[in-house]
């Protein structure tokens, strides 16, 4: 059967068109050789990518840590190792970062704890409060396991650097509790499932500067602050339970609708107030944006942007608010923190009895 399989598909593949023309060969070393290239290249642009978000977010969650019911230590610093990335990446980050089997300094924040007491890029992660960093597949995981442990005081790093090993007293800051990461999308887009941070590559390769990043750092730091994901949670709890109420109701009268009612109230319970909660993330993550020194001045252009990409936001409500509005609202928000600037007065957003903050 096989057989007969391939023999019919080399008859059909027969009579397919094919080129015209004779263009140049490629060699094999020479495809080799820009493989190689374009790989150093795609990593080099996305550590940039990531050390920018990387930046920009540890700024925003150090400046409003106060607002931040959740929080964690941080140096500063990120560790990695070649086992961190996917197999035919290594050779690519071992050009790049120059990564081995021990982890290594591969972010640094400039202005955070560890840059400060005197760690470099590439630094080697030996130890931590005197407990070895394991080698091999896990021992980017086993730092970062480490560094994390430690909630307060000084961690006491041991850090191989060339041929010479030093030892470094680090008092790390808190800042709010909730990692960044970046994914592999195309899509503008970021979102806050209540214990971290995600932004597509296509949101960083969409916002003009860093201010802007901020501005969107700032409004997903919000949802996870004022407990968004939570409160959606519980919202379609309440929306499943009154639909199962009828479900009840109407199999009393003899119509089964296999739950379908109470999962309807579910989806409708999860997107009850969804609006509303992005214009309080706008609101909030502005202010959060504001505190840590970015310039928020003109923030509001970033929703004209969008609605070049999706028009139809400039009219129709769904899970998100109208572009106009927030546009209006971003720009209400950046007249009000000016104000308060001006009188002097502590950038806090005006808040309800019962908020989380």
């Amino acid at each position: 059967m096989k057989r007969c399989i391939a023999a019919l598909a080399a008859v059909l593949l027969s009579g397919c068109a094919t080129p015209v023309t004779e263009g140049p060969e490629v060699s094999i070393d020479a495809r080799n050789e820009e493989t190689r290239r374009q790989q150093e290249y795609v990593l080099a642009v996305r550590s940039e990518e990531t050390a920018r978000l990387l930046r920009i977010a540890e700024h925003v969650k150090a400046a409003n840590v106060e607002l931040c019911h959740r929080r964690a230590l941080s140096i500063g610093a990120h560790f990695e190792s070649i086992y961190d990335y996917a197999g035919q990446m290594r050779a690519a980050a071992k050009a790049v970062h120059g990564v081995s089997g021990k982890p290594q300094v591969t972010w640094l924040d400039e202005r955070g704890p560890a840059a400060k007491a005197g760690l470099r890029m590439g630094d080697q992660l030996l130890a931590v409060n005197g407990s070895r960093v394991a080698s091999g597949p896990k021992a980017g995981k086993s730092a970062r396991g480490l560094l994390a442990a430690a909630l307060h005081g000084s961690q006491n790093l041991q850090i191989q650097r060339g041929d010479q090993v030093f030892t470094f007293d680090i008092v790390g800051r808190q800042v709010c509790g909730y990692p960044f990461f970046i994914a592999d999308s195309d899509d503008v887009n970021a979102f806050a499932d209540g214990d971290r941070v995600v932004f597509m590559r296509g949101m960083m390769r969409f916002v003009k500067n860093d201010d802007e990043l901020a501005l969107i750092v700032g409004h997903e730091l919000a949802h996870n602050v004022m407990g968004h994901i939570d409160k959606s949670k519980q919202n379609a709890l309440w929306g499943a339970l009154g639909g199962a109420l009828i479900d009840i109701a109407l199999a009393a009268g003899g119509i089964n609708t296999g739950g379908d009612i109470a999962e309807a109230g579910a989806q409708a319970g999860a997107l009850a107030h969804s609006p509303e909660f992005e214009s309080e993330a706008d609101y909030v993550g502005l202010y959060f944006a504001a505190r840590a020194g970015y310039d928020v001045e003109r923030s509001e252009e970033f929703w004209r942007r969008r609605a070049v990409d999706n028009p139809s936001s400039i009219r129709k409500t769904t899970t998100h608010p109208t572009s106009v509005k927030r546009f209006l609202t971003l720009a209400a928000t950046r007249r009000e923190i000016a104000e308060r600037k001006e009188a002097g007065q502590p950038l806090l957003p005006r808040l309800k009895k019962d908020s989380p903050l």
